[in-house]
């Protein structure tokens, strides 16, 4: 996973070998505050891995 949007779409999932896989994601928690994840994000990495995989 990274976190880096400028170069992926958040949800965006690149197949970088066959078993290996690169997700975006809009934001990472802070670690203090763990429980106030982006659900959204997290939501399209699922689904865009669910399609290619």
């Amino acid at each position: 996973m990274k976190s880096n949007v400028e170069s992926s779409a958040p949800g965006e999932i690149k197949k970088v070998t066959d078993n290996l896989f690169i997700g975006a994601i809009d934001s990472f928690a802070d670690y203090s505050r763990a429980n106030e994840y982006s659900r959204e994000g997290w939501q399209a990495v699922i689904d865009n891995a669910i399609k290619i995989m």
